[in-house]
């Protein structure tokens, strides 16, 4: 059972900084579906008759990492994002932050996703991340199965830049630096997940990640988070089915069953999480219109700016019109 709807309320409210019903919240899911799947068929049209999901196969199909395997690959990308991101100079990146992309062990890899973070602790002289790849193939002996496993890994740019560089290793090293030590424990999901979308988007607005097909799979994954939002809404209140979500997934994110049921597992556990990735993108989207769009600041300072906050939902910080914090 979800917490229902009047939970999911205060929820939303409460980690989120938002102040709208779930139906209103639902809607705005259904909407950014309908939006999206439009983007991605005129995106799509650049390369034929082909559809979206055709061509992003293709690409996978051909795609062969640069090195010999796919953790070392995960490294040479990881570093290459992080010095296109400073070379761009979209922000700043924080002094004696260090990255270690390491494989998950063998007794967990069946619990992890494809890629995860782990910050370094909040009040840590040593502020070491961790990247944690999920490489199902290695070890593998069958090329043809190696091979489908690492074809999941297509688009490793987009996930560098979403666990790593400028994503939540960055944002948490910065969070860590905040002179409150109690802001330094803030895990708004709207916040980082929203942070990490916005990367993405980057990305592709900035032109850090070039390959032709990089604007399609970006707007592939902001689909799967859409289709998050009205799961998300549905499943806490009570008016979509477990089933009902798992199919949801197939139809609009074309999923494959068992995927799609490993992330509603995860969704019917953590309420209002799986909304905050495209809901807090959003909400940058709204911040940066304002300050980059009709103010002229530059998007370095804009990024500098809002990753000076925490992790705290950003209604607090527009409403509140909070200053930066200054860190040393």
């Amino acid at each position: 059972m979800g917490v229902g709807r009047a939970g999911m309320e205060l929820l939303v409210r409460e980690r989120l900084g938002i102040l709208r019903s779930l139906p209103e919240i639902e809607a705005t899911g259904w909407m950014l579906i309908g939006r999206l799947e439009a983007d991605i068929r005129q995106e799509a049209r650049k390369f034929g008759r082909k559809s979206a999901a055709a061509v992003l196969e293709s690409a996978a199909e051909k795609w062969e990492p640069k090195e010999a395997t796919l953790l070392a690959e995960y490294q040479r990308v990881t570093g290459s994002m992080r010095e296109a991101f400073a070379k761009k100079g979209l922000l700043t990146l924080p002094a004696g932050e260090r990255l270690m992309v390491l494989a998950v062990p063998d007794f967990l890899k069946h619990q992890f996703p494809t890629a995860a973070y782990r910050q370094p602790g909040p009040y840590s002289r040593d502020q070491t991340g961790i990247f944690w790849v999920n490489d199902l193939g290695a070890g593998m002996s069958d090329p043809v199965k190696k091979r489908v496993e690492t074809r999941q890994h297509y688009g490793i740019e987009l996930t560098c830049a979403h666990e790593a560089y400028p994503g939540h290793h960055v944002q948490f090293v910065i969070q860590n630096k905040h002179p409150s030590r109690l802001r330094r424990h803030f895990a708004h999901a709207i916040f980082y997940e929203g942070w990490t979308l916005w990367c993405e988007k980057m990305c592709v607005d900035y032109g850090v990640v070039r390959q032709p097909e990089a604007r399609l799979l970006q707007l592939r994954d902001a689909l799967w988070r859409a289709c998050r939002i009205v799961i998300d809404c549905g499943l806490q209140s009570g008016t979509l089915s477990y089933q009902g979500a798992v199919r949801l997934l197939m139809e609009r994110a074309g999923f494959t069953k068992a995927r799609a049921e490993g992330d509603v597992n995860w969704y019917t556990c953590a309420p209002t999480v799986p909304m905050s990735y495209l809901l807090g993108r959003l909400e940058l989207e709204r911040l940066a219109a304002r300050l980059v769009g009709r103010e002229g600041w530059s998007i370095r300072r804009f990024n500098d700016y809002i990753l000076s906050f925490g992790a705290i939902p950003w209604s607090w910080i527009w409403d509140a019109q909070l200053r930066p914090a200054t860190i040393s």
